[in-house]
């Protein structure tokens, strides 16, 4: 979206600046020369900074000058959490309450996506493997799991890998969570049984 700062100081987009020019008709988008006319300086954008910290924020603050000296959108960080009173409760929650809560939820979406993403890679691993001994994926192999079925023994033995492979997976989670270093997907793939 164009912007441009009027000579008010007051920041328009295309529309707000046909409104504050009612009778001077603009191309789309404007030109230089007509801007120059006017007293409008256009506004260039400049990117976003990333915040400090997960619980700071950047919002627009009105323009700056660039290096450059051209008049560039201007941000500042703030923070992201502050005190205020709770309707329903009339209740104050604190500013560290909701950084609190905020980071606590930050850390458990974190453990969730490494959690999926762990699944997804162990899934792989298993289906690949059913595949090249002929099952269409791990599921398929239940129906084999009869004693009568001549492929018993090779669909048992392969059920009987995938519980090892998940329970390998659940002790290194737990290892994980008791202090142990986290290994990246790929040195847990290392580690889990082969199918032999």
């Amino acid at each position: 979206m164009n912007e441009y700062q009027l000579p008010s100081g007051e920041l328009v987009n295309e529309r707000g600046l046909q409104k504050a020019f009612p009778y001077t008709r603009f191309h789309k988008p404007p030109t230089a020369s007509s801007l120059a006319d006017n007293g409008v300086i256009p506004v260039l954008q400049a990117p976003k900074p990333t915040p400090s910290t997960n619980l700071k924020q950047v919002i627009r603050d009105g323009v700056t000058i660039d290096a450059l000296g051209n008049t560039v959108q201007a941000y500042r960080e703030v923070d992201m959490f502050s005190d205020y009173t709770d309707q329903d409760t009339n209740t104050v929650v604190t500013k560290l309450e909701q950084e609190t809560d905020y980071l606590a939820k930050l850390e458990q979406d974190t453990i969730e996506a490494k959690y999926k993403a762990v699944d997804a890679a162990v899934t792989q691993v298993i289906r690949t493997q059913c595949q090249s001994e002929g099952y269409e994926n791990e599921d398929s192999i239940a129906k084999y799991l009869v004693p009568t079925n001549p492929f018993y023994t090779q669909a048992s033995g392969l059920s009987l890998w995938i519980g090892n492979v998940w329970a390998t997976v659940v002790t290194i989670q737990t290892a994980v969570a008791g202090g142990a270093v986290e290994p990246t997907i790929d040195e847990l793939i290392a580690q889990l049984p082969t199918r032999g």
